[in-house]
């Protein structure tokens, strides 16, 4: 009798149970978006229709371009000095330093500029050398840190500095002859150097898995510096150094928030 009872409540609680309507279950896959990557997209949309409106108000003479250069790169300035101080990796902030480095060298090409000097002329072509350099360095740093270089790595690096050498040597001697060893030097030196900068983050896997939006901005940044000095159109210069600085900022707030994510 009493196994009759006990097989009949089980009966009952299985109808019951069948009844009722499924729960949701707790493995489905939820995709939320993180709030980072939202307020990022709107920057970057924000910051391309800013420098259009820019662009605009500096042909209708509202202010002169280097007075906006002035103020971007001066934010730049201001992210990189932040991460030197927030961050606790020796290979980032020795790449702020060059950061630093690159935004004061700026800072001193658009004042100088401003002042209506020839922009070919050689002590511009020697500060752009040097900004190119600090570049370098800062993509070296920060494209290195915080990752386990694999063997493609390793062999990069060592083949960088080779490659380097060997194409300034070929493009040196192969200039022509109206133009001095020390004159072909300092024509190439500045595109060759933001060539290798370029190389070390699009060139390298690793910084695509680790560090994507790095990567495509610094990358962007570099590369748009590369085509500048054969822009001749006054709103097309102006609004592509604004990409530069515009890609340099977005590069640098996300690897400020990377910073500031892995120190709580």
């Amino acid at each position: 009798m009493r196994h009759n009872l006990s097989q009949s409540k089980r009966i009952g609680t299985a109808e019951t149970t069948s009844e009722t309507p499924e729960a949701p279950s707790s493995s489905q896959i939820v995709i939320r978006t993180p709030a980072f990557i939202v307020i990022f997209a709107l920057l970057f949309t924000v910051g391309l229709s800013l420098n259009s409106i820019l662009s605009q108000g500096m042909l209708n003479g509202y202010y002169t371009p280097d007075t906006i250069h002035l103020l971007f790169t001066g934010l730049v300035l201001l992210c990189w000095l932040i991460i030197g101080i927030r961050t606790h990796s020796w290979l980032v902030r020795t790449g702020t330093g060059f950061g630093i480095i690159w935004s004061i060298l700026a800072l001193i090409g658009f004042e100088i500029s401003a002042k209506g000097f020839d922009l070919t002329s050689f002590p511009l072509l020697y500060l752009n050398i040097a900004s190119a350099c600090a570049l370098l360095g800062a993509s070296i740093c920060l494209s290195t840190a915080h990752t386990v270089p694999g063997r493609w790595d390793r062999w990069f690096f060592w083949l960088l500095p080779i490659a380097g050498i060997s194409i300034l040597a070929f493009t040196i001697f192969s200039g022509g002859a109206e133009k001095t060893l020390w004159t072909n030097l300092i024509t190439e030196l500045y595109p060759l150097t933001l060539c290798l900068a370029l190389a070390v983050w699009w060139l390298r896997p690793l910084c695509w898995l680790t560090q994507a939006a790095p990567a495509i901005f610094f990358g962007a940044a570099i590369l748009t510096c590369m085509f500048l000095p054969a822009l001749t159109n006054r709103e097309a210069h102006f609004f592509f150094t604004q990409i530069v600085l515009l890609s340099l900022l977005l590069a640098l707030i996300r690897v400020l928030q990377y910073e500031l994510h892995h120190q709580d």
